[in-house]
This record gives C-alpha cells, sequence and structure tokens, in this order.
C-alpha cells in the first residue's frame, strides 16, 4: 500500500516546488536610483547661512544643475517596482531643490514629490535632417566602383609626400 502512494506523494511534492517557483517569480523587483535623502542633513541646510560647499559637504554633488546658471541644484531620487514581465511602475519620486543668490547663499530648500510630476505628450513625430534616406542595398553597394586604382603601379601616395621613386 505505502509502495502505490509513492509516486502520489512525489507528484504532489513536484507541484508544491512549482507552485512556490510561481509565486516566487510574481514578487515585485524595488529598484532605487539617484540621490536618497537624509532627513538630518536636509533639515541643517539653513537660508542665509549656509552655501555651496557646506551643501556640497552634507548633501553631495547635485544630481543636475540649473541649466542657464548654477544658482539651483537638484537632487533626484526614483523607486520603481517591475512584477514578472511588465512595465517598470514609477512608485515614490523626489526632487529636493537647493536654490542659492549671486553670491552662492542658500536662500531656499524646496521639495517635489511624485503628486508634482506631469505627464508630457510625445511628439510622434520625425526631426526632418537633410540628406536622403538610403535603403539597405544603397548602403550596401553603394561603395563599389567609387574606388579608383592608382596608375602608377597600385601604390598609394604616401600621407604628407609624393608617390616619386626617391621617395619610396
Amino acid at each position: 500500500m505505502a509502495a502505490d502512494r509513492l509516486p502520489l506523494l512525489r507528484l504532489c511534492g513536484a507541484a508544491v516546488v512549482v507552485a512556490s517557483l510561481g509565486l516566487g517569480a510574481c514578487t515585485p523587483i524595488v529598484d532605487e536610483r539617484g540621490w536618497r535623502p537624509d532627513e538630518t542633513a536636509i533639515t541643517s541646510i539653513r537660508p542665509g547661512v549656509d552655501n555651496k560647499e557646506s551643501v556640497a559637504r552634507l548633501l553631495g554633488t547635485p544630481s543636475t544643475v540649473s541649466n542657464f546658471d548654477d544658482q539651483a541644484w537638484y537632487y533626484i531620487s526614483a523607486t520603481t517596482e517591475r512584477v514578472a514581465f511588465q512595465r517598470d511602475q514609477l512608485t515614490a519620486q523626489g526632487v529636493l531643490i537647493v536654490n542659492f543668490d549671486q553670491a552662492g547663499n542658500v536662500t531656499e530648500v524646496s521639495r517635489l514629490g511624485l503628486q508634482d510630476g506631469k505627464q508630457v505628450a510625445m511628439n510622434p513625430d520625425k526631426t526632418p535632417t537633410l540628406g536622403n534616406e538610403l535603403t539597405i542595398w544603397q548602403q550596401l553597394f553603394g561603395n563599389l566602383g567609387r574606388f579608383n586604382v592608382p596608375s602608377d603601379g597600385g601604390r598609394a601616395p604616401l600621407p604628407g609626400g609624393s608617390n616619386s621613386p626617391g621617395n619610396r
């Protein structure tokens, strides 16, 4: 009787292993990128007292700096989750903005979160470029016949000099 149960027990054991592996594949993969804020360092930044050097010492180099001048430093972080083969989902996002005056002193420290983000519609049009688009055949065979054989026995001119017998 016990021998009759052995194949059934093996089948049940295999089913448990397969089910646990299947459930393990549904565990989300969490990916944290960018600068992680340290609350004590952020609260210790005082407008009018701290400058760029002290902020760099406390927080490190910024993720990016404002485009036209270096009067705003941005520290950016994002957290995404992915389950199985689905696309990444943005679950948390933070931007710490430190503004400076012309003398390099802190004027304001502010934060933006996921709720402050805006969806931007991408333009599906192509950017026009000069020239023409080549087909795969034009790319493959376009250079055939473009190279001329030198008339002096197949020797190409040397860089920076002539191809006379004295220079060979």
